[in-house]
C-alpha cells in the first residue's frame, strides 16, 4: 500500500462508494430545504443533490488520475485498439451536443460518460498489476456487501412481505444491475483467497450481495445473473479445477435457502400478500413490464430511424414520446439502443468494438498466468459478459454507479490479462498539458454541475415550503451560472419576482423552450399566453407539445378548455374527439406506472356527451367515462391519500389529494349527466346505479 500511494488510496475509497452511493439518477424533481447540513446528508444519502454525489465520486476517480500522470515518467497504459475506441466513443458523445435541442441536458450528460472513460483509465494508470488489481475488487466488493446488508435490513423492517428493496438505488432493477457486477468478483476473490478468514469475509458479502438480489425480485437480474455464474463456472473449471468450481455453490445454497425461508421469515396479516409475490405472478407482471419494454424498444428504433445522427446525448426523456408508442420515459431500458437514439449507430458499434478487443486481450495467454490470478480474470469477465447482458434488457449504462463500475472493471481486467497494458514514456509537457486540460476541464465540468444542481435543489426545496421570498437570492444565483439551462430559466419565469407581469413571464417562458422545447415548458407557456387572451398563441404552443408527444393528454385537454372558453364549439369538438383517440394508442394501454389512471379522455367524453342531445350518444360516450373515474378511485386515488397522510404537500407521480378531489368532482358531474341520459332512455336501475356511483366519487377523497 505504501508503493501504491495516495492515489491508490482515493481509487479504492471510490470504489467502495460506488455502490453505496452511485445508484440515484437525476430526474429533475430534487429538492433540498436547510443549509449545509442538509446539502452533506441529501448528497451521502438522497437523490437531492444526485450530481453533487456523482462530482464527489467522479473526482475520486479524476484526482489519481491527474496525479499519476502528473508525476510519473512512465504510464501504464490501455490497448491501443481499446483506447482509441473508447476515446472515439467519448469524442462520438461529445460531437452529439451539437445537434441536441436541450444542450445542457446532454453536456451534462458527456461529463458523466467522461468520468466512465477517466474510471478506466485510472484503474489501468494507478490500480497496478500485483496487488492493485485485488485490492480494487476487495473494495467493490465490500461496498456491495454493505449494500446487501442495507437492503436486507430494508426488507425486514418495513410491514410490507412483498417489497422490492432499494438499497439505496433509484429503482429495484438498478440495484439488480449492479449486483450482478459485483457477485461474480465476490465469488472469485472467495475461492482465490489464501486465508480462511478472507474467504469466509468474500464468502459473507456476496451472500449478502446475493439475497439482496432475491429481494429486488427482479427477473431480468436472474437471468443475468445466470448468465455470469454459466461464464465463471466454465473459466473456473478451465483454469481452476473441479474443486474451486464446487466452492463457488456455497453462497448459491445460502442464497436458496433465504429465498426458500422468506414466506416464514416475513408474513403480513393479509395473507394475500405474500413475500416475493412478484415472482409468483409472473405471469400479471409479464404483460406489463415486458410490454412497456417493447414498445420503448420499438420507439427507440422508430427515433434512429427517422434521425439516424442522433438527437444528442442524454435526451432520451425528451424525444421517447415522439413515435407516439409510449409516455415520457427516462430511459429505454436498453443501453444500445438509447446509445443510437442519441448518438446515431455508430456509438453501439464502438461499445461492440471495445467489448470485442477487451474479451481478446482478457482471454488470451491463461496457460501462461498463475492459477489465482487467471480465476480473478474469470470473475471480471464473468462480470462484464452479465452486464452487457442485463443491457439488452435495462438501460445499465446510463445509471452512474453501474457505468463508473462498468469502465473500472475493463480497467482491472486489462491489469490482470497478459499484455492488456503497458508501460509507455510521456514527455513532461504533454502529461502536464493533458492534465491540465483534461483532467482540469473534467474537474470544473463536475464541480459546475454539482454547484448548479444543488442551487435548483434548494431553489425547489424553497418552492415546496412555499418561501417565495426567500429563495430569490438563490434563484438569481442560479440564473447568473446556468442562463443556458432551459430548466433554470423555467424556474426563473415561474418564481422570480421580477416576472410576476404576465408579459414578463411569458417572455422567460419563450427562452426556457427554446434552451429545451420539453412539453413542461411549452404547456407553462400557453396557460400565460392564454392569462394575455393570445389564444392563437397559446394553441400553437399546445401544438408544440403534441408535435413532440401526439398522446400528450394534459395538452389535448388544454386544448379542449381553450376552445371552450373562447366560444369555439366545433374546434372544442374536434380537439375532444382527438383526445378520445388517445385511448386507442399503446401509450394509453400500456404505462409506465400502471397504478397512475390517465383521466383527461373522459374530461373529453364529457364535454362531446354535453354537445349532444342524444341520450343514446351520451351513453356510449359516458360509460367509459365512469367506468374510467372508477378505476382511478379505485386503483390511484388510495395511493395519493396513503403518500399524503404525513405530509399533504406529497404527490404520487404529481397527483395531489386536490388533484384527486378535483377529478372526483368531475366522476360526479359525469355520473349525474349519465343518470339522466339513462333516465331519458327508460332504464331506472342503470340511472340509480350511477347516482349512487356518483355518491362515492363525492366522498371519495376527503
Amino acid at each position: 500500500m505504501r508503493r501504491l500511494g495516495a492515489p491508490f488510496a482515493l481509487l479504492l475509497v471510490a470504489c467502495f462508494l460506488l455502490p453505496v452511493l452511485g445508484g440515484q439518477h437525476e430526474l429533475g424533481r430534487q429538492a433540498i430545504t436547510g443549509g449545509f447540513g442538509a446539502i452533506v446528508r441529501a448528497a451521502l444519502d438522497s437523490s437531492d443533490a444526485v450530481a453533487l454525489t456523482q462530482a464527489i465520486l467522479g473526482l475520486l476517480f479524476v484526482v489519481p488520475l491527474g496525479i499519476v500522470v502528473w508525476q510519473r515518467r512512465v504510464i501504464p497504459t490501455p490497448s491501443v485498439r481499446i483506447a482509441c475506441a473508447l476515446l472515439l466513443l467519448l469524442g462520438l458523445l461529445g460531437s452529439s451536443i451539437l445537434v441536441s435541442h436541450f444542450k445542457f441536458a446532454s453536456t451534462q450528460a458527456w461529463v458523466t460518460w467522461l468520468v466512465y472513460g477517466a474510471a478506466f483509465f485510472a484503474t489501468v494508470a494507478v490500480g497496478g498489476r500485483v496487488r492493485g488489481p485485488r485490492l480494487i475488487l476487495w473494495a467493490m466488493t465490500a461496498g456491495g456487501g454493505f449494500v446487501g446488508i442495507k437492503g436486507v435490513l430494508e426488507y425486514f423492517t418495513q410491514p410490507d412481505p412483498s417489497w422490492r428493496i432499494f438499497g439505496g438505488w433509484v429503482n429495484p432493477n438498478a440495484l439488480a444491475g449492479m449486483l450482478i457486477l459485483l457477485i461474480p468478483i465476490g465469488l472469485a476473490l472467495m475461492i482465490t483467497e489464501s486465508e480462511r478468514k478472507a474467504q469466509i469475509g468474500a464468502g459473507l458479502a456476496t451472500a449478502m450481495m446475493l439475497f439482496a438480489l432475491v429481494l429486488t425480485q427482479s427477473k431480468g437480474g436472474y437471468l443475468a445473473l445466470a448468465i455470469a455464474l454459466a461464464v465463471l463456472v466454465a473459466l473456473v473449471l478451465a483454469w481452476g479445477g473441479v474443486k474451486r468450481a464446487l466452492a463457488i455453490g456455497v453462497p448459491l445454497v445460502l442464497a436458496v435457502a433465504f429465498a426458500a425461508a422468506l414466506p416464514s421469515l416475513k408474513t403480513a396479516p393479509d395473507s394475500s400478500v405474500t413475500a416475493l409475490q412478484r415472482l409468483g405472478a409472473a405471469s400479471e407482471t409479464q404483460e406489463q413490464s415486458a410490454g412497456f419494454r417493447k414498445l420503448l424498444w420499438e420507439s427507440a428504433v422508430k427515433l434512429v430511424q427517422s434521425n439516424p445522427k442522433g438527437s444528442g446525448v442524454g435526451t432520451f426523456r425528451y424525444v421517447s414520446t415522439k413515435p407516439g408508442l409510449v409516455n415520457s420515459t427516462q430511459l429505454a431500458h436498453q443501453s444500445y439502443l438509447q446509445l443510437a437514439v442519441e448518438a446515431s449507430l455508430l456509438a453501439p458499434l464502438l461499445i461492440l468494438a471495445i467489448g470485442v478487443f477487451w474479451l481478446f486481450e482478457c482471454l488470451r495467454g491463461a496457460r501462461t498466468m498463475p492459477t489465482d490470478r487467471n480465476l480473478l480474470r474469470a470473475g471480471v469477465v464473468s462480470a462484464i459478459v452479465a452486464s452487457a447482458a442485463h443491457s439488452f434488457i435495462d438501460s445499465d449504462l446510463y445509471y452512474f454507479g453501474i457505468g463508473v463500475l462498468f469502465f473500472s472493471l475493463l480497467g482491472v481486467g486489462l491489469q490482470l490479462a497478459v499484455d492488456g497494458t503497458g508501460p509507455e514514456f510521456v514527455p513532461r509537457r504533454i502529461r502536464q498539458g493533458s492534465v491540465l486540460v483534461c483532467c482540469g476541464l473534467l474537474t470544473v465540468g463536475l464541480l459546475y454541475f454539482a454547484i448548479v444542481g444543488v442551487l435548483k435543489a434548494q431553489v425547489r426545496g424553497d418552492i415546496a415550503v412555499r418561501r417565495f421570498e426567500a429563495l430569490q437570492p438563490g434563484l438569481e444565483s442560479l440564473h447568473d451560472l446556468a442562463g443556458w439551462d432551459g430548466d433554470t430559466q423555467y424556474l426563473w419565469a415561474m418564481y422570480t419576482m421580477g416576472n410576476r407581469t404576465p408579459e414578463k413571464r411569458a417572455a422567460a417562458l419563450k427562452r426556457a423552450a427554446e434552451l429545451a422545447p420539453a412539453n413542461v415548458h411549452f404547456r407553462s407557456l400557453a396557460k400565460v399566453q392564454l392569462d394575455l387572451e393570445q389564444t392563437a398563441e397559446a394553441i400553437e404552443s399546445l401544438n408544440a407539445v403534441l408535435r413532440n408527444d401526439p398522446n400528450n393528454l394534459p395538452a389535448h385537454r388544454g386544448r379542449i378548455e381553450i376552445y371552450l372558453q373562447t366560444q369555439q364549439p366545433e374546434l372544442a369538438r374536434e380537439a375532444a374527439q382527438r383526445a378520445i383517440a388517445v385511448e386507442s394508442s399503446p401509450a394509453f394501454k400500456v404505462r409506465a406506472l400502471p397504478e397512475l389512471i390517465p383521466t383527461e379522455t373522459y374530461f373529453a367524453r364529457r364535454v362531446l356527451a354535453e354537445m349532444t342531445s342524444e341520450p343514446g350518444a351520451r351513453i356510449e360516450l359516458l360509460e367509459p367515462a365512469l367506468a374510467g373515474y372508477t378505476e382511478y378511485r379505485n386503483v390511484t386515488v388510495p395511493r395519493i391519500l396513503r403518500v399524503t397522510e404525513i405530509d399533504p404537500s406529497v404527490t404520487f407521480a404529481n397527483e395531489s389529494r386536490a388533484d384527486a378531489r378535483g377529478k372526483m368532482e368531475e366522476a360526479v358531474a359525469v355520473a349525474t349527466l349519465l343518470a339522466t341520459a339513462y333516465d331519458a332512455t327508460g332504464q331506472p336501475d342503470k340511472a340509480a346505479d350511477a347516482r349512487r356511483r356518483g355518491a362515492d366519487f363525492g366522498s371519495a377523497v376527503p
